[in-house]
Protein backbone atom coordinates (compact mmCIF):
# COMPACT_ATOMS: atom_id res chain seq x y z
CA UNK A 1 0.00 0.00 0.00
CA UNK A 2 1.61 3.26 -1.26
CA UNK A 3 2.88 5.34 1.93
CA UNK A 4 2.98 2.63 4.15
CA UNK A 5 6.76 2.92 6.16
CA UNK A 6 8.26 -0.28 6.05
CA UNK A 7 9.87 -1.78 9.24
CA UNK A 8 11.95 -4.65 10.00
CA UNK A 9 11.79 -5.50 14.05
CA UNK A 10 14.55 -7.43 15.03
CA UNK A 11 12.97 -8.68 18.92
CA UNK A 12 12.54 -11.93 20.02
CA UNK A 13 10.13 -11.27 22.89
CA UNK A 14 6.94 -12.08 21.83
CA UNK A 15 5.13 -9.95 24.08
CA UNK A 16 7.04 -6.50 23.18
CA UNK A 17 6.74 -7.70 19.48
CA UNK A 18 3.09 -8.05 19.32
CA UNK A 19 2.42 -4.54 20.91
CA UNK A 20 4.76 -2.67 18.46
CA UNK A 21 3.10 -4.79 15.84
CA UNK A 22 -0.57 -3.86 16.83
CA UNK A 23 0.69 -0.02 17.44
CA UNK A 24 1.65 0.29 13.87
CA UNK A 25 -0.38 -1.33 12.40
CA UNK A 26 -2.80 1.49 13.27
CA UNK A 27 -0.31 4.66 12.20
CA UNK A 28 0.26 2.96 8.31
CA UNK A 29 3.59 1.09 9.25
CA UNK A 30 4.33 -2.79 8.34
CA UNK A 31 6.28 -4.01 10.32
CA UNK A 32 8.11 -7.10 9.20
CA UNK A 33 9.07 -9.41 12.33
CA UNK A 34 12.33 -11.98 12.87
CA UNK A 35 12.87 -12.91 16.15
CA UNK A 36 16.98 -13.45 15.74
CA UNK A 37 19.92 -11.54 14.53
CA UNK A 38 20.92 -13.89 11.69
CA UNK A 39 16.90 -13.93 10.27
CA UNK A 40 17.32 -10.01 10.77
CA UNK A 41 20.33 -9.96 8.31
CA UNK A 42 19.00 -12.41 5.48
CA UNK A 43 15.57 -10.18 5.62
CA UNK A 44 18.12 -7.15 4.95
CA UNK A 45 19.67 -8.56 1.82
CA UNK A 46 16.17 -9.42 0.35
CA UNK A 47 14.17 -6.73 1.11
CA UNK A 48 14.23 -2.46 1.02
CA UNK A 49 13.15 -1.37 4.60
CA UNK A 50 12.30 2.02 5.77
CA UNK A 51 13.08 1.70 9.01
CA UNK A 52 15.20 -1.00 11.66
CA UNK A 53 14.01 -1.64 15.08
CA UNK A 54 16.70 -3.56 16.56
CA UNK A 55 16.84 -5.39 20.33
CA UNK A 56 20.58 -5.83 21.26
CA UNK A 57 20.24 -9.01 23.27
CA UNK A 58 18.27 -11.00 19.97
CA UNK A 59 19.67 -14.79 19.73
CA UNK A 60 22.34 -16.54 17.36
CA UNK A 61 23.61 -13.22 16.20
CA UNK A 62 23.54 -10.62 18.75
CA UNK A 63 22.43 -6.84 18.12
CA UNK A 64 25.64 -5.00 17.95
CA UNK A 65 27.05 -7.73 15.71
CA UNK A 66 23.74 -7.19 13.42
CA UNK A 67 24.41 -3.37 13.25
CA UNK A 68 28.05 -3.70 12.97
CA UNK A 69 27.16 -5.54 9.66
CA UNK A 70 24.81 -3.30 8.21
CA UNK A 71 26.44 0.16 8.68
CA UNK A 72 29.76 -2.11 7.40
CA UNK A 73 27.71 -2.70 4.26
CA UNK A 74 26.98 0.63 3.59
CA UNK A 75 23.43 0.71 4.50
CA UNK A 76 22.26 4.25 5.66
CA UNK A 77 18.41 2.61 6.70
CA UNK A 78 17.65 4.55 9.98
CA UNK A 79 17.95 1.91 13.21
CA UNK A 80 16.27 2.65 16.46
CA UNK A 81 18.10 0.62 18.97
CA UNK A 82 15.93 -1.26 21.99
CA UNK A 83 17.96 -2.74 25.10
CA UNK A 84 17.25 -3.50 28.68
CA UNK A 85 20.70 -2.30 29.43
CA UNK A 86 20.54 1.14 29.96
CA UNK A 87 24.37 2.04 30.90
CA UNK A 88 25.97 4.95 29.54
CA UNK A 89 28.64 2.58 28.14
CA UNK A 90 26.05 0.38 26.39
CA UNK A 91 23.98 3.30 24.82
CA UNK A 92 27.65 4.93 23.51
CA UNK A 93 28.25 1.41 22.15
CA UNK A 94 25.32 1.71 20.24
CA UNK A 95 25.88 5.26 18.89
CA UNK A 96 29.12 4.15 17.62
CA UNK A 97 28.38 1.23 16.00
CA UNK A 98 25.63 3.71 14.25
CA UNK A 99 22.49 3.69 15.49
CA UNK A 100 20.03 6.76 15.22
CA UNK A 101 18.08 5.97 18.57
CA UNK A 102 18.15 4.34 20.98
CA UNK A 103 15.14 3.13 23.66
CA UNK A 104 15.50 1.47 27.04
CA UNK A 105 12.89 -1.40 28.16
CA UNK A 106 10.43 -0.95 29.30
CA UNK A 107 9.56 2.08 26.89
CA UNK A 108 6.12 3.41 26.02
CA UNK A 109 4.93 1.54 22.35
CA UNK A 110 3.24 5.47 21.49
CA UNK A 111 6.92 7.07 22.11
CA UNK A 112 8.63 4.56 19.92
CA UNK A 113 6.01 5.05 17.27
CA UNK A 114 6.34 8.91 17.34
CA UNK A 115 10.35 8.48 17.63
CA UNK A 116 10.13 6.05 14.24
CA UNK A 117 8.28 8.34 12.72
CA UNK A 118 10.49 11.77 13.22
CA UNK A 119 13.74 9.36 12.11
CA UNK A 120 11.80 8.28 9.16
CA UNK A 121 10.81 12.20 7.99
CA UNK A 122 14.38 13.05 8.77
CA UNK A 123 15.84 10.08 6.69
CA UNK A 124 13.59 11.88 3.86
CA UNK A 125 15.26 15.16 4.36
CA UNK A 126 11.91 16.45 6.53
CA UNK A 127 12.05 17.99 10.33
CA UNK A 128 9.48 16.42 11.98
CA UNK A 129 6.84 18.16 13.85
CA UNK A 130 6.22 15.80 17.15
CA UNK A 131 9.31 15.76 20.17
CA UNK A 132 9.28 12.53 21.89
CA UNK A 133 10.65 11.93 25.24
CA UNK A 134 9.89 9.63 28.32
CA UNK A 135 6.64 8.86 26.96
CA UNK A 136 5.51 12.61 26.33
CA UNK A 137 5.45 13.99 23.27
CA UNK A 138 4.86 17.94 22.26
CA UNK A 139 3.24 18.86 19.06
CA UNK A 140 5.25 21.77 17.29
CA UNK A 141 2.41 22.63 15.40
CA UNK A 142 -0.23 22.70 17.72
CA UNK A 143 1.55 23.06 21.09
CA UNK A 144 -0.38 19.75 22.32
CA UNK A 145 1.48 17.83 25.26
CA UNK A 146 0.36 14.24 25.05
CA UNK A 147 0.86 11.61 27.44
CA UNK A 148 -1.17 7.95 27.67
CA UNK A 149 -3.71 9.03 25.15
CA UNK A 150 -4.74 12.43 26.67
CA UNK A 151 -3.73 15.48 25.89
CA UNK A 152 -3.38 19.31 26.90
CA UNK A 153 -2.46 22.66 24.90
CA UNK A 154 0.46 24.89 25.91
CA UNK A 155 0.65 28.52 25.90
CA UNK A 156 3.59 30.03 23.94
CA UNK A 157 5.98 30.49 26.56
CA UNK A 158 4.77 27.06 27.83
CA UNK A 159 5.88 25.37 25.03
CA UNK A 160 9.12 26.82 24.48
CA UNK A 161 10.59 26.50 27.81
CA UNK A 162 9.59 22.92 27.76
CA UNK A 163 10.94 22.15 24.09
CA UNK A 164 13.87 23.58 24.98
CA UNK A 165 14.53 21.52 28.52
CA UNK A 166 13.30 18.02 26.21
CA UNK A 167 15.89 18.54 23.57
CA UNK A 168 18.29 18.36 25.80
CA UNK A 169 17.57 15.71 28.32
CA UNK A 170 18.87 15.96 31.82
CA UNK A 171 21.19 18.96 30.93
CA UNK A 172 20.71 22.02 33.38
CA UNK A 173 19.96 24.98 32.04
CA UNK A 174 20.33 28.30 34.00
CA UNK A 175 17.86 30.62 34.68
CA UNK A 176 19.03 33.22 32.18
CA UNK A 177 19.87 30.85 29.75
CA UNK A 178 16.08 30.05 30.11
CA UNK A 179 15.44 33.48 30.07
CA UNK A 180 16.99 34.69 26.58
CA UNK A 181 16.07 31.49 24.88
CA UNK A 182 12.31 31.72 25.69
CA UNK A 183 11.53 35.44 27.04
CA UNK A 184 14.47 37.21 24.52
CA UNK A 185 15.90 39.34 27.18
CA UNK A 186 18.59 40.13 29.45
CA UNK A 187 18.67 37.93 32.83
CA UNK A 188 16.95 39.75 36.12
CA UNK A 189 17.70 38.15 38.91
CA UNK A 190 14.37 39.53 40.63
CA UNK A 191 12.01 38.40 38.45
CA UNK A 192 10.31 34.91 39.07
CA UNK A 193 8.84 34.57 35.56
CA UNK A 194 10.80 30.99 34.66
CA UNK A 195 9.57 29.58 38.56
CA UNK A 196 5.58 30.69 37.20
CA UNK A 197 6.02 29.42 33.74
CA UNK A 198 7.13 25.60 35.23
CA UNK A 199 4.93 25.49 37.84
CA UNK A 200 2.02 26.06 35.13
CA UNK A 201 3.71 23.54 32.62
CA UNK A 202 3.67 20.51 35.75
CA UNK A 203 0.54 21.65 36.00
CA UNK A 204 -0.48 20.92 32.88
CA UNK A 205 1.78 17.73 32.84
CA UNK A 206 0.34 16.27 36.20
CA UNK A 207 -3.01 16.61 34.60
CA UNK A 208 -2.17 13.87 31.90
CA UNK A 209 -2.02 11.65 34.50
CA UNK A 210 -2.72 10.24 37.76
CA UNK A 211 -0.27 7.28 38.21
CA UNK A 212 2.85 8.61 36.93
CA UNK A 213 4.36 11.28 38.65
CA UNK A 214 4.48 13.00 35.66
CA UNK A 215 5.05 16.86 37.16
CA UNK A 216 8.59 16.02 38.10
CA UNK A 217 10.08 15.56 34.36
CA UNK A 218 10.98 19.04 35.44
CA UNK A 219 13.51 19.25 37.99
CA UNK A 220 14.84 22.49 40.33
CA UNK A 221 18.62 22.40 40.58
CA UNK A 222 18.83 24.77 42.89
CA UNK A 223 21.28 27.54 42.67
CA UNK A 224 21.45 26.46 38.99
CA UNK A 225 18.52 26.25 37.05
CA UNK A 226 15.80 23.72 35.48
CA UNK A 227 16.43 20.32 33.72
CA UNK A 228 13.49 17.49 32.03
CA UNK A 229 14.52 14.26 33.42
CA UNK A 230 12.48 10.62 32.90
CA UNK A 231 9.36 11.08 34.81
CA UNK A 232 8.90 7.91 36.96
CA UNK A 233 9.05 4.13 35.23
CA UNK A 234 6.01 3.51 33.41
CA UNK A 235 3.24 1.30 34.70
CA UNK A 236 3.53 -2.47 32.95
CA UNK A 237 0.41 -2.43 31.20
CA UNK A 238 1.01 0.96 29.55
CA UNK A 239 4.58 0.11 28.42
CA UNK A 240 6.34 -2.67 26.12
Amino acid sequence: MPGEIQVLLIEDEHGIARSIIEEFARREMVVHHVVDGFSGLHALKAQTFDLVILDLMVPIIDGESVLRAVRESGSKVPVIVLTARSDLGTRLSAFDLGADDYLSKPFFVEELVVRARALHLRSLGVEPSVLAEAGLTLDKQTRELTFKGRSCVLSQREYMLLEYLMRSPNRVFTKKQIIGFVWKFDFDPTTNIVEVCVQRIRRKIASLDSTTDMSAAIQNVRGVGYKFVAPLQPAQTSAA
